[in-house]
């Protein structure tokens, strides 16, 4: 068989059988010309029905190509070549068949007397090949249309994945990691022993399923406000310079106020240089709180854990109102800024945080709306829950252990080990892949992810598929603090 190349310029030797002997066969791609048989019969669509290859007619524009035949000692006799037409009436592919035999069984060694054995091919065997042909036309090109349209799915998926992760270039090349890392396990389930495993073997259709859902699972992340994902501090500079400008307007009511005082004593003709010097001393204690008023705002909005004397400098923050402003209900920071300043962990709010979990929920969402093919049909269901734990505590549902389909929990897996031992975060520092595993054992141990998957993670060194592969070299300049929406049920914790 022949391909012609959807350029037209080109024909490729696809495959070959031989019922009377066994050679090594390459796939070769030539120009396509009338001068061979395959050519020939591919540029003017017309079938060649040849008695013998060594005796063409003398005018004939094509030649038989004896190569075959001296490297491996067989003797070529009748040929008919026949051309496969697509729906649209276009070459698509040469169908060649060589030597119809007298008896099926008869082997054409070389050496044997090969043209007693051989048969010219009669008009019924060409109306039965005719008809072959054209049914290799229709699939042929089935297979190439199936072919390409994976192959624009393919494109589709990688295209909606870089498109995520060119939103968080801090932590380009998850998707493809975690995709890698499933594809890795589930084949290790497949190769491994453990009875609970015997009914979750994976068909290469499911493991491409898995492997889409891999890619695909952060989608969602395009649904959570560019403002968290790239939130790095608990409040944004405008806030904390509106926190500096009510403090720069404390000191100088305060300054104004001591002036005040020290002019009353003018005027009650009671000054003295003791009783400035305590006005003055007083005022600069007030400026020295307010300063470390400031500092300790500054520091407090850093995502690091907030310590209890932190948490109590921002207590007397809050309830500090000076004496001249209590009928004005003056405060340096307001209920909003206080409660970002007081989160222990991190710089996101509970709302926050919730926002960014509702990426699960934001993906299974938007790939419910794609109309997938029956073997991809669970795509949705796998990535919306791999943020799911056996034991109840994931999210968006909190499914159990029976509920969460078996390929979310591979995922997970997955996930967490990347999530843990990906580069570094501004927020987090890498792990080692052994600390990394220990993690994921005691989230076994704890009921959260599933035991014997772990197991099969590390016997098999599954985990190791990633390693000195080059994944993606990140987005270079612009934002360099992104929020991960996969490392949000790791690090409160560990």
């Amino acid at each position: 068989m022949f391909l012609v190349d959807a350029d037209g310029q080109h024909i490729t030797f696809k495959l070959t059988q031989n019922d009377s002997i066994d050679f090594p066969f390459e796939e070769r791609r030539f120009p396509l010309s009338s001068a061979s048989v395959s050519g020939y019969v591919a540029l003017t669509k017309q079938a060649l029905n040849i008695g013998d290859a060594y005796d063409l007619p003398y005018d004939a524009p094509y030649g038989f190509n004896k190569s075959f035949d001296e490297n491996t000692g067989y003797r070529t006799v009748s040929m008919l070549t026949l051309p496969a037409l697509n729906k649209n009436k276009n070459i698509i592919a040469v169908l060649q068949f060589i030597n119809r035999k007298r008896q099926r069984d008869i082997a054409l060694t070389p050496g044997s007397d090969t043209q007693q054995h051989i048969l010219p091919f009669d008009d019924g065997t060409f109306r039965l090949l005719q008809a072959l042909a054209g049914q290799a036309g229709v699939a042929i090109e089935n297979a190439i249309l199936h072919n390409d349209i994976r192959k624009l799915f393919e494109g589709f998926v990688n295209a909606a994945v870089m498109a995520i992760e060119q939103r968080d270039p801090t932590t380009s090349g998850h998707s493809f990691r975690v995709a890698d890392l499933c594809v890795a396990l589930a084949r290790a389930v497949n190769c491994n022993s453990h009875p609970e495993h015997y009914c979750h073997v994976h068909s290469e259709a499911q493991v491409r399923e898995l492997r889409y859902a891999a890619l695909l699972h952060d989608f969602g992340k395009v649904g959570v406000r560019e403002s968290v994902l790239v939130k790095s501090k608990k409040l944004s500079m405008e806030n904390v310079n509106n926190i500096h400008y009510r403090i720069l307007l404390a000191k100088e009511k305060l300054k104004n106020r001591a002036l005040q005082q020290q002019l009353q004593l003018y005027r009650k003709g009671s000054y003295s240089a003791e009783k400035v010097q305590r006005i003055e001393h007083s005022l600069m204690l007030e400026l020295e709180q307010l300063d470390h008023f400031f500092e300790t705002i500054v520091a407090a909005n850093e995502p690091s854990l907030l310590d209890s004397s932190r948490a109590t400098d921002l207590n007397r923050i809050a309830a500090y109102c000076p004496p001249f402003e209590k009928r004005h209900g003056f405060s340096i920071v307001n209920d909003y800024e206080f409660a970002m300043l007081a989160i222990p962990k991190g710089s996101l709010s509970l709302e926050e945080r919730l926002e960014i979990e509702s990426h699960v929920t934001h993906t299974r969402n938007f790939l419910q709306l794609i109309p997938w093919t029956e073997e991809f049909r669970n795509v949705p269901e796998i990535a919306g829950s791999h943020h799911e734990k056996l034991n109840g505590s994931g999210y968006p549902s909190g499914k159990d252990a029976l509920e969460i389909p078996f390929a979310s929990k591979i995922m997970t897996i997955c996930d967490i080990f990347d999530a843990l031992t990906a580069s570094d975060r501004p927020y987090k520092a890498a792990v080692p892949a052994e600390f990394a595993l220990d993690i994921l054992q005691k989230e076994a141990k704890a009921g959260a992810i599933d035991q014997s998957l772990i197991n099969v993670f590390i016997e098999s060194a599954a985990y190791k598929v990633i390693e000195g592969n080059s994944y993606s070299e990140g987005k270079k300049g612009g934002l360099n603090y992104n929020h991960h929406v996969c490392d949000f049920d790791l690090h409160t914790k560990h």
